[in-house]
This record gives C-alpha cells, structure tokens and sequence, in this order.
C-alpha cells in the first residue's frame, strides 16, 4: 500500500516497522544499563503510547512498575492547547524515579504540564521516553532522556498514533502527503 485515505486526508509510509522495532531495542538496551537497579515507575501516557509502551516493556528484563494515565489535549490535527489528566494512578510517587512514555512530544505543553503535576508528588527523578518528537514545534526546551525518532513538525499516525480515533493499529508509521 502505498497511500492511505482517512476521511479528508492522504497518509503516505514514512518510518516503517523494522526501524520503530531496531530503535525500540535500542532504547531498551539503554534502560536497562541506566535504570536496572532503580525500580521505576513507567507511567505510560494513554492512548498514544500503548503500542510503543508494550513493545519497549517487554524488552526489559529488570523490576518496575506499569501505570497507565490519559491525557487529552488534541482534536483532530491540533492540540488545543487545553490539558485533562484522567487518573488516580499518581499516588505513592515520593522517592521513585518515574520515566514517563510518551508517543510524541509535540509543542510540549502536555509533556510539561505532566512533569508539573507529578513533582507535585516529590518524585526522585522524572525522566521522559518518547517515540517520537517535533523538535521545531517545542514552545520550550524538552530534555527528552531517551528518544526514538526526531520528526520535522507533520502530522503522523500509526503506531498508536492516531487521526480521530483511527489509524492506530497500523503497524507503521504515516505521514500526512503533502
């Protein structure tokens, strides 16, 4: 296939599932040198990152815990600059080194916003892991410890990436055709 149409849009292939699969045990083998003795807790940012979350987790061999959190801050192609965190998955964070998964850090105002909630729970460390980033698209510096893939500012679906509600169980990633 070499386009995909969903509603208005053409999507044509732009990282396919054996780089996403190379570069996810990369950054598995970099957890695990950094993270093995320090039993964090990976708060996995729903529903973007669950693909990524399950393939990366599985490649780690040391002790953590999984919690799940949604936030909402898009409709359609754009953020809308408004933040929703749904969860009552941040207690008992005092002390723990927390790596947030992400599937793309985009303007980063909800990165920021999650970093400013969860310090609020005196965490050791926070770290970020994300697929994914739009570094032209940042509205501040984001100190992104471990990272997949750095995209120009498209938009993109697939791989738990979606367009309202669709294109997330694609196997790899798309991008909007020009």
């Amino acid at each position: 296939m070499t386009t995909l149409k969903i509603d208005d849009y053409i999507f044509e292939p732009y990282i396919d599932r054996l780089k996403i699969s190379e570069r996810t045990q990369v950054l598995a083998n970099e957890m695990a040198q950094a993270e093995f003795d320090k039993k964090p807790v990976f708060l996995v940012i729903m529903t973007g990152a669950y693909v990524f979350a399950a393939d990366l987790l599985r490649l780690l061999d040391f002790t953590c815990e999984v919690r799940f959190i949604r936030v909402k801050s898009y409709a359609g192609m754009q953020s809308t600059g408004h933040f929703q965190i749904e969860s009552d998955r941040l207690e008992n964070l005092e002390d723990r080194n927390i790596i947030i998964l992400e599937d793309i850090v985009d303007t980063g105002r909800t990165i920021t916003k999650i970093k400013e909630v969860l310090a609020t729970k005196n965490p050791k460390t926070i770290q970020i892991c994300s697929l994914l980033s739009k570094p032209s698209a940042h509205l501040s510096p984001i100190d992104i410890q471990y990272l997949g893939f750095e995209i120009p500012d498209e938009f993109v679906i697939g791989y738990g990436l979606d367009y309202n509600d669709q294109g997330r169980n694609l196997p790899d990633i798309w991008k909007v055709k020009p």
